[in-house]
């Protein structure tokens, strides 16, 4: 049965919410923001309640408290508040710290509805944090990877560059050092444009992306970018990582064929969008991991699947 915390420091009404919910939930009661906090020390609780007016810690105190003290739990906080304090509750609601507030006196009906919600907030959190670990198992696994190709492949061009320089002067070199420094250093370039690419140095993200493509031999890739598209460089590596995820999922899928466009949008700043040649349903996991990535840019997907000519669509646009 789901958990539940209900603060408040009058004893009628934790009674009171305890008899309405407790055939839904698991209901836990706390007198005080102390008690509470005692219960939240021992087991992460997915949603909690509290009364924003109590002795000693305010509810409010007690989930900016929670909200310094655990910053990345998924649990949703309800503050139930009276009229006049419906100015901290917004507050509350702008800092982050509440995900909602009722108002007293609240009603069951009302309440019932909002914790369904609360409810379904914390699974897609819970998801969420899931699926950002283990994109970042991923690119730490990745960059481990790299890093050992890196190494090997260096040092195999650096023992060729001291065995050269070994030589005797009057034998010829079978490849001249400058040759092999010259392949050393690009080996280390390729290397590092494919952990962090440094857009800047291929001109522009079109010609970034064209070396991306060139490298691929079983994905024929079809891509359009609008020539006036004017991007900051950061935005630009952005763009740039997303649609190497995009291509690296659809090889996954082993599906051959892929059209791309990237453009400027009336209502959107910026907006791709990625066709392919089979009909298979995009994964939640990868639509997940697709909105994590376009979060910090205030990107949205405008449209998960749809069907056109026998072609999957998925189009992200960013605000």
């Amino acid at each position: 049965m789901k958990k539940l915390l209900f603060v408040d420091d009058d004893h009628s009404t934790r009674i009171l919410f305890q008899k309405a919910f407790r055939d839904q939930y698991d209901v836990l009661l706390a007198k005080s923001a102390k008690k509470a906090l005692k219960i939240l020390k021992k087991e992460e609780i997915p949603v909690i309640i509290s009364d924003q007016v109590m002795p000693k810690q305010t509810g409010l105190e007690l989930f900016e408290l929670l909200a310094h003290r655990t910053p990345l739990s998924p649990s949703i906080k309800i503050l139930i508040t009276g009229c006049k304090d419906i100015d901290i509750a917004i507050h509350a609601i702008n800092q982050g710290y509440v995900y909602k507030y009722i108002k007293k006196p609240f009603e069951i009906e009302e309440l019932d509805e909002v914790l369904k919600h609360a409810y379904q907030l914390y699974s897609s959190r819970v998801k969420r944090k899931v699926l950002q670990q283990a994109i970042d198992q991923e690119r730490e696994t990745t960059h481990e990877q790299y890093a050992r190709e890196l190494h090997e492949d260096v040092a195999q061009n650096i023992a060729g560059v001291n065995f050269n320089l070994s030589l005797p002067q009057h034998h010829t070199p079978p490849e001249k050092p400058s040759k092999i420094l010259q392949q050393t250093i690009q080996s280390i370039r390729n290397l590092s444009y494919v952990i962090s690419p440094r857009l800047h140095e291929y001109g522009n993200l079109q010609s970034a992306i064209e070396l991306l493509i060139a490298g691929k031999k079983r994905i024929t890739i079809n891509s359009s970018i609008q020539a006036d598209l004017k991007l900051d460089k950061k935005l630009e590596l952005h763009l740039y990582r997303l649609i190497q995820y995009f291509i690296k999922y659809y090889e996954a899928q082993n599906i051959t064929n892929i059209t791309f466009s990237l453009s400027l949008n009336k209502k959107l700043k910026t907006q791709l969008v990625f066709y392919s040649d089979q009909q298979s349903e995009y994964h939640s996991d990868f639509l997940e991991t697709i909105s994590i990535m376009i979060e910090p840019y205030y990107g949205q997907l405008i449209q998960r699947v749809i069907n056109k000519q026998s072609s999957n669509c998925i189009i992200y646009g960013l605000y």
